[in-house]
């Protein structure tokens, strides 16, 4: 914008400098006037007389220069009344400029900030949907090592006699996942108790060797009641006695995470076997207790 205003200084300028120059030069009328004061000069002796004529063109003459000064005058103030309302016009479209340049600037910024507006609600909605993708991949792994982990638990038991009379509680752990189960340590007990016993049921010692348990396969671990004495067995074959086995296992998956396992059982269900025409007991099979069975 600076410009137009150089053109305008440079117009006016030169609207004035043209005046000027058409302005025709006063020093001749000046000479006219001192040569016609010059020669109506005289002195008393000869005394200058001049008829009425002269009088009346020098009156003209000064009406002329004066008609000529006020017309340079006219033009000179319509010249500068002319370049000052064009000055006056190119200020007036210097500030609509300036406004209007205000105006696009506060409509880019709003255009900015309603981009930015977008733009953020555009990165919120990628944010929650990578945050959506990134939980559902999670539950779908979460759900695949759950389907595909290994799964140990109680296959059966029962308890039964051995060739020298003993009783012997077993139990089978079994992996009823599929993959295998890593490091599995087992503990186990067991003990004769009257029904009416309410005494807890600490937990045992591991087995000290571990041992992995594919899918489908099994481990079996019991327990030898050679404390007990004959008279006993005989009340655990009369039903004054129930004979409990308890423990818990611990074991790895193939992710690496650690499960437990942890079963009480009590003798319930009797086979019964008939040999040389008598009957009798064969095993109790296992029933889990209410309490003191859960895995993780």
């Amino acid at each position: 914008m600076r410009w137009l205003i150089l053109v305008l200084a440079i117009a006016v300028s030169s609207a004035y400098s043209e005046e000027k120059s058409n302005e025709p030069p006063k020093q001749k009328a000046s000479a006219r006037q001192h040569k016609a004061k010059t020669e109506q000069r005289g002195t008393e002796k000869n005394p200058v007389f001049v008829k009425g004529e002269v009088t009346t063109n020098k009156n003209k003459e000064e009406s002329a220069d004066d008609a000529q000064d006020r017309k340079q005058k006219n033009a000179t103030d319509y010249a500068l009344v002319k370049y000052t309302g064009l000055a006056a016009l190119f200020t007036f479209l210097l500030f609509g400029a300036a406004a209007f340049q205000v105006g696009l600037f506060v409509w880019q910024l709003r255009l900015i900030r309603e981009s930015l507006n977008d733009a953020k609600i555009v990165a919120d909605a990628a944010k929650e949907s990578a945050d959506a993708a990134k939980k559902t991949v999670a539950t779908m792994e979460d759900t695949a090592k759950k389907e595909l982990r290994a799964y140990i638990g109680i296959g059966g038991g029962d308890v039964h006699r051995l060739p020298d009379g003993v009783l012997r509680g077993a139990i089978v752990i079994k992996n009823f996942g599929e993959t295998p189960a890593r490091n599995v340590q087992a503990a186990i007990t067991g003990e004769f108790r009257k029904p009416e016993d309410t005494r807890p049921f600490p937990d045992p010692d591991f087995i000290p060797h571990k041992m992995p348990i594919a899918p489908t396969m099994h481990w079996e671990i019991g327990h030898e009641f050679r404390d007990r004495t004959p008279d006993e067995v005989k009340e655990v074959y009369a039903r004054k006695l129930l004979v409990y086995v308890w423990g818990h296992v611990k074991y790895d998956d193939i992710y690496g995470e650690g499960h437990t396992l942890r079963f009480r059982f009590r003798n319930v269900v009797t086979s019964l076997v008939t040999v040389g025409g008598q009957t009798g007991v064969d095993r109790w099979y296992y029933y889990p207790e209410e309490s003191g069975n859960e895995a993780t």
